[in-house]
This record gives C-alpha cells, sequence and structure tokens, in this order.
C-alpha cells in the first residue's frame, strides 16, 4: 500500500480528491486494501514542501486499515475514530506534519504554513467521510 500526493491547479480549493487502485481479489471477505492512493489538494491549499512526508505518513498509516466494501459488513464496524485536522505553528523538531493515531481519534497536525483553513477544512471532512466505511485491521 501507498499514498501519493500530489498538487494540481485542476482540483478547485477546499477539495481534496482520492483515487484507489486496487488488486482484483480481496485480501478478506468483504474488505480490502488499495495497493496505492492518490489524494489530490488544490496547489494553493497544501504547499510543495509537505507532500514528501505527508505521503510517506500516510502509507504508514494506510498499511492498518482496510475498507469495507460488503454492505451487511458495515453494521458491524466499531465506531470510526474522531478525525481531526489542525493547524499549529509550533511543530516539534521541525516537523512539517504529524500523524497521532489512537484508538479513538486520529489526529493529523500541520505546521500553519504548510496547509491552508480551506485545505484542512476540506482534509478533514474527507477524512470523516471516508472513515465511516474503513476499518482497522486489528478490529476485524
Amino acid at each position: 500500500m501507498r499514498v501519493r500526493v500530489v498538487r494540481s491547479h485542476k482540483i478547485p480549493s477546499g477539495t481534496v480528491t482520492a483515487e484507489d487502485t486496487y488488486t482484483e481479489e480481496a485480501e478478506a471477505a468483504g474488505l480490502r486494501q488499495p495497493i496505492e492512493t492518490v489524494l489530490g489538494f488544490n496547489e494553493d491549499d497544501l504547499a510543495p514542501t509537505v507532500v514528501d512526508e505527508l505521503s510517506a505518513g500516510f502509507t504508514i498509516e494506510a498499511q492498518g486499515w482496510y475498507e469495507v466494501v460488503d454492505p451487511s459488513l458495515l453494521a458491524a464496524l466499531p465506531p470510526a475514530p474522531q478525525i481531526r485536522v489542525i493547524r499549529r505553528r509550533d511543530l516539534p523538531q521541525g516537523a512539517r506534519v504529524m500523524i497521532q493515531d489512537a484508538l479513538d481519534v486520529v489526529t493529523i497536525v500541520f505546521h500553519e504554513d504548510e496547509i491552508t483553513e480551506a485545505g484542512r477544512r476540506a482534509y478533514e471532512r474527507f477524512l470523516i467521510k471516508r472513515s465511516k466505511t474503513w476499518v482497522r485491521r486489528e478490529g476485524i
């Protein structure tokens, strides 16, 4: 599983897109994991200096999740974690983005110079929507 972040002027500001590429077969009954996800941001919403760091962080994070594709499994899913995307001025050790994953909350913290407020809101909405059909590997 690999996540690649791209910036494009073709993506409207305040929007995040995702294109998933899957293998032919599901890894487990009713579940699948993309082999690649391309996350798209408007080039004005996300600084080029954070693209590689965000790609690497989300590649690691995504390895722990499956997408639920069998609708009958959705009702049995544990509640999705709370998703927070935050902009801060002070990140430790020169970091530009940090992903903090706890059982009940996933927090993505950007240095405020790396993502606009519109980009932050769009990314948070995107992740909240997507989290409703994804489950942690340990939760299966």
